[in-house]
């Protein structure tokens, strides 16, 4: 299956369950693999909106970085890293 269709898929799941925060984060990994970084970002900020975690404010510190807005990744990084300080991969 490729990822477009994959990307399909987990959007009729968000339209049958629009207030799951994990299939927002998979879609934005989804859209993070086809390089839709804006999406990428609308997903994750609704993502932590309904269920803040580190690892989603890790993934869209690095789809900042993508985008080119480097300094507003740095919240982000930082509240991942406060979040899991042992986490070596924040």
């Amino acid at each position: 299956m490729s990822r477009r269709e994959q990307l399909a898929l987990i959007e009729s799941a968000i339209a049958l369950e629009p207030r799951r925060a994990t299939y927002r984060e998979t879609h934005a990994i989804y859209s993070i693999d086809v390089h839709d970084f804006a999406r990428a970002a609308a997903d994750l900020d609704t993502a932590i909106q309904l269920a803040d975690r580190p690892y989603l404010r890790f993934l869209r510190g690095l789809v900042s970085c993508q985008r080119g807005v480097f300094a507003a990744s740095l919240p982000d990084f930082d509240r991942a890293i406060t979040g899991q300080p042992k986490n070596a991969q924040f």
